[in-house]
């Protein structure tokens, strides 16, 4: 439960890190990761643009990862 928790929380916390990527939109700047799930046109006013398929993989990944992550940890702890 712990890693499906961490894992929403950092996949919320890339709506803040800036994301240079591969087929980045010019004057746009991208967030997310490992993909870009949120571009926002550098113009005063203009919404964000969601991909909402991409931000679901990056939830999926950062929940997989530490599931797995809070899985060792807890073997390791019980050896």
């Amino acid at each position: 439960m712990v890693g499906v928790f961490i894992g929403i929380l950092v996949t919320l916390a890339t709506w803040f890190i800036e994301t240079p990527g591969l087929g980045q939109l010019v004057g746009a700047v991208n967030y997310g990761a490992p993909l870009l799930w949120r571009s926002v046109i550098v113009y005063p006013g203009s919404p964000a643009l969601i991909n909402y398929s991409n931000l679901v993989i990056d939830l999926v990944f950062w929940i997989v990862v530490f599931v797995i992550v809070a899985l060792v940890a807890d073997r390791l702890i019980k050896k």
